[in-house]
């Protein structure tokens, strides 16, 4: 990185949290500018560019000017533009904080087609669920800490098998639940989703344990089900606190070809 930083810096590209655009150039404007700015001659820039607002879908809103779009769809502009030189390495910081379901999936499928291309990727992502339909590898980083590492399965493997899942009607329900349930069998508690989580490794006879139990409760509940871990109880198991979104809990995913 010493004796060979302009090549190093060539071999990467980066997408960080807030857009680099220029508001007063419209979406296609800014790609051709990018384009010609890395050494591509009109021509071939254009043709760079159309098939960059094709991968994005950037075509509804390709003339319009950036001040105007939304959050999502300048977010994948921003995305679109850090592709103008394909990288070796491209290194993604919470592509889709704050985009839309449409826009997510879009950033989901480009990352998944780059890394079959064999683009390596190192990305920073506050949504488990992201990391888990997109890693190959991962770390969760706590309070600055790396408190574990390794595949999406491993991690999960961590905290046991299939689960009971119970999900009160309201909060008061929750307390209810967990005054119920506390004594029998060993709780994973999330309040934000009002949820109660009990290991089930028998499965169904587990299940049907837990269901008997709470009927007698007579405590109204949303749903009853069994699940397998997930990212989320990795973390809660991990860290002893529920995910939260600030620049010191965040997920750390790599993703490679």
């Amino acid at each position: 990185m010493v004796r060979e930083a302009d090549a190093v810096r060539g071999a990467i590209s980066m997408t960080g949290q807030f857009a680099a655009l220029e508001d007063n150039l419209t979406a296609r404007e800014n790609l051709m500018l990018m384009a010609r700015l890395r050494g591509y001659g009109k021509a071939a820039a254009s043709r760079l560019v159309d098939s960059l607002i094709d991968r994005f879908d950037i075509g509804e809103f390709r003339d319009k000017l950036i001040k105007s779009v939304s959050g999502g769809q300048r977010r994948r502009v921003d995305l679109a533009a850090s592709l103008v030189v394909r990288p070796q390495l491209l290194v993604l910081d919470e592509p889709t904080t704050g985009l839309d379901p449409r826009s997510r999936q879009v950033v989901w499928s480009t990352v998944r087609d780059l890394v079959d291309e064999g683009v390596t990727l190192l990305l920073t992502t506050q949504y488990l669920e992201e990391a888990d339909a997109l890693a190959d590898d991962i770390v969760l980083i706590d309070h600055g800490q790396a408190v574990a590492a390794g595949t999406p399965s491993d991690l999960k493997a961590r905290i046991g098998d299939q689960r009971v899942d119970v999900v009160a009607a309201d909060s008061r329900g929750l307390d209810g639940l967990i005054d119920a349930l506390s004594g029998r069998f060993d709780l994973t508690i999330s309040r934000e989703r009002r949820r109660v989580s009990v290991p089930a490794p028998d499965e169904i006879d587990d299940l049907a344990i837990v269901a008997a139990a709470v009927r007698s409760s007579g405590i109204p509940i949303d749903e009853i089900a069994l699940r397998r871990p997930t990212l989320d109880d990795a973390f809660l198991a991990l860290t002893g606190q529920p995910p939260v979104s600030d620049t010191k809990d965040e997920t750390l995913v790599e993703a490679t070809s």
